[in-house]
This record gives structure tokens, sequence and C-alpha cells, in this order.
């Protein structure tokens, strides 16, 4: 599939096939908003299409939304037990204030 509009959501998507991928708390890079006539924006519901073409390679194995919930709440630091039953191992990088070191964790 070539990609017109979600081509790093598929990049992202392959690096999954083949790596652990590890969460960092910094950003790596930036969106500037140029109103609604931007590209981006103008062609959110094909940009969605090509989301949903890409999620399609993994057949009837859709992304968990209960394990992605219970996910963004464990890197949030909370504990919220209804999800519980949704564990899976999140590798993340997060640089330490105190000594501005980088520092890989399981949480």
């Amino acid at each position: 599939m070539i990609a017109k509009f979600a081509g790093d959501f598929e990049l992202w998507d392959r690096f999954f096939d083949h790596a652990t991928l590890y969460s960092i708390d910094l950003p790596l890079g930036a969106f500037r908003f140029h109103g609604a006539a931007q590209r981006s924006i103008a062609s959110r519901a094909q940009y969605n299409e090509e989301c949903d073409a890409v999620l399609a390679r993994h057949g009837s194995n859709r992304p968990d939304m209960k394990a992605f919930l219970h996910r963004r709440a464990r890197m949030a630091g909370l504990k919220l037990p209804r999800l519980e039953g949704s564990y899976e191992p999140i590798h993340v990088v997060r640089r330490r204030g105190d000594t501005g070191c980088f520092v890989a964790q399981v949480i």
C-alpha cells in the first residue's frame, strides 16, 4: 500500500512488526497548524480511510481499546481496577528531572 496521507501511520505500524518500541515523554517533532485548508485537516476522511486500510492487514486482530486505555492509565501512574485484566508490559524511556539522564523501565 502506498499511503498518500497516512504514510507515518503505516511506517509505525510496520515498525511494530519488527521490534519492541519504547514510549518517551519528550517531543521529537512538532506540527504547525495552518488553518482549515491544511491538507492534513482538509483530507481527514481520506487519512482515516488509509489508517483503516493499514489496520485491515491485521485481519480481525483489531486494536484492543480496553488494553489501550489501561496502557495510557499506567503510563500516567493511575490504577484503574476495571482495566487490570488487560496487562501487557510497557517499555518506557523517561528523562530524569534531577540528573537529565534517560532511564528505560518496564511498567
